[in-house]
C-alpha cells in the first residue's frame, strides 16, 4: 500500500470492455499468480480471467504521473499497486492446482480410469472472505478518520462561533455606548433650548 494526494489520483483509467490480453500478458500474470508455465497451461484460462476481471465498487484504476498504474478505493482511500482481485485469482489458482494433483495422483471423480478435469471453482471462499475483511478494516479505519475530522471541525466551528460571538457582544455594546452618549447630548440640547425659550 502507498499513500497519494487527492490531486494524483484524478487520472482516472477508463475500463476497456474490448481489452484482449495478449501471450506476453497472459503469461506474465500466470508467472505472477505463481504458476509453472511448463505444468500449467491447463489453467492458464484464471489468468485469463483475472486479467479481464472488472474492478470491484468502489475500486478504479488510475495512473501516476509516470503513467504507472495503481488502483484507488473511492470509499476507504485505500491506494495499492496490486490489483485489488489478484489474492482472489492466486487462490483460485491454488485450489485448482490442488484439484488437478489430486486427479494425477487417482484421486479424482469417479467414473474412468483417465484424469478427469473438474469445471474450475467459481468462487473462491476463502480469497472472497479474506478481501471482505481487508474491505471492513478499511471501512473501519475510514469511519474512524471521518469522525476525528468531524470532531475536529466541530471544535474549530465552536471557537469560530464563540470568537464571532465575543466580537459581536463588544460591537453591541460599543453600540449602546455611543446610543447613550448621542441620547444625552440630544437631551442636554432640548434643555438648553428649553431655557432659552424661558428666558
Amino acid at each position: 500500500e502507498f499513500q497519494i494526494s487527492m490531486a494524483e489520483y484524478m487520472d482516472v483509467i477508463e475500463p476497456d470492455e474490448d481489452y484482449e490480453p495478449d501471450e506476453d500478458e497472459l503469461l506474465e500474470y500466470a508467472q505472477y499468480l505463481g504458476m509453472d508455465l511448463n505444468e500449467d497451461q491447463d489453467l492458464l484460462y484464471i489468468a485469463m480471467e483475472g486479467l479481464k476481471a472488472e474492478l470491484p465498487e468502489p475500486w478504479i484504476a488510475c495512473k501516476t504521473k509516470e503513467d504507472e498504474i495503481y488502483y484507488f478505493n473511492k470509499k476507504t482511500g485505500e491506494s495499492t499497486w496490486e490489483h485489488p482481485l489478484d489474492d482472489h485469482f492466486r487462490q483460485k489458482y491454488m485450489e485448482a492446482k490442488s484439484v488437478k494433483m489430486k486427479e494425477m495422483r487417482g484421486g479424482g471423480p469417479v467414473g474412468g480410469g483417465g484424469i478427469q478435469r473438474e469445471m474450475p471453482p467459481k468462487m473462491s471462499k476463502p480469497a472472497d472472505a479474506l478481501l471482505k475483511a481487508e474491505y471492513e478494516k478499511q471501512i473501519r479505519k475510514h469511519k474512524e478518520k471521518l469522525e476525528e475530522d468531524y470532531n475536529a471541525k466541530l471544535e474549530e466551528i465552536n471557537r469560530r462561533y464563540e470568537k464571532e460571538k465575543e466580537t459581536l457582544l463588544r460591537q453591541v455594546e460599543q453600540k449602546k455606548s455611543l446610543m447613550n452618549s448621542q441620547k444625552a447630548e440630544l437631551l442636554k440640547k432640548e434643555k438648553q433650548k428649553y431655557k432659552k425659550q424661558l428666558e
